[in-house]
């Protein structure tokens, strides 16, 4: 991964968390050169994740089961 400051990091938290924002187009969005790939890594270093059924980021604990606490991947909306 590209050597990414934790303020790029913040901003990058701010642009996709509670959105279906697209990786692919964080390059254009930013004024600092990133992949899609550097993208995921910086979400997933501030634990946030994409819901496998919508495609919204989350604070990857709410992609929990609360009744097994087992890591799942989808939201609440998409698991009811």
């Amino acid at each position: 991964m590209k050597n990414i400051t934790d303020y790029q990091r913040d901003q990058i938290v701010e642009h996709f968390l509670g959105t279906c924002n697209n990786v692919f187009t964080a390059e254009d969005v930013f004024d600092f050169e990133i992949t899609p790939e550097d993208t995921e890594e910086a979400l997933l270093d501030r634990n946030v994740e994409a819901c496998q059924g919508c495609g919204w980021w989350f604070e990857s604990g709410e992609l929990v089961d609360p009744d097994d606490e087992e890591i799942i991947g989808y939201c609440e909306d998409c698991r009811d």
